[in-house]
């Protein structure tokens, strides 16, 4: 059975089963050789128990048969009808980022620390101006406070983050 084999029949009623491929992620092609198991672990033990015939392949779990079949059913919205390729594409965005593919041909998601940097430099932004007249109450500082809050922006962000405030201005 290929990679393309289970893609093609994930719109079918599947049993509840993992599958597993060979390699790396950045190996797999649609003609990868693919095994859907339900394997047993040994307490205590984080890697399943794989049949002796396979042992030795070097499998990787993939993603269980529901989430292939969410993968599948994805891919074949976004193109409007059954695409390998497509179905591939989402397969392979999902096991990668834990996310559903956003459209034909995304680029890679940023990495988690620019998101959160780009969401600190929003919330910085709503914050608002500062009003030297009315001045922070956090000790040491001279910059001003803004609308409903006792605090610059600077020391209104650490206190509701609940970390530093990781810009330079």
């Amino acid at each position: 059975m290929t990679l393309r084999d289970i893609l093609s029949q994930a719109t079918a009623r599947q049993p509840n089963a993992w599958l597993y491929l060979p390699g790396d992620v950045k190996q797999w092609t649609l003609d990868t050789e693919a095994f859907l198991l339900n394997p047993e672990f040994e307490p205590e033990q984080d890697d399943p128990i794989l049949p002796d015939d396979l042992a030795h392949k070097g499998l990787r779990e993939a993603l269980d048969t529901s989430t292939i079949t969410d993968c599948v059913q994805w891919a074949d919205r976004l193109v409007g009808h059954p695409d390998d390729d497509v179905r591939f594409e989402s397969f392979i965005y999902y096991v990668r980022f834990d996310a559903f593919l956003p459209k034909i041909g995304a680029p890679d998601p940023p990495p988690p620390d620019e998101i959160m940097r780009r969401l600190d430099a929003e919330f910085y932004d709503k914050l608002g101006g500062e009003d030297l007249a009315r001045p922070c109450k956090h000790a040491c500082c001279s910059r001003g406070a803004i609308q409903f809050s006792v605090l610059c922006r600077r020391h209104h962000f650490e206190m509701i983050r609940h970390r530093e405030y990781p810009f330079d201005h």
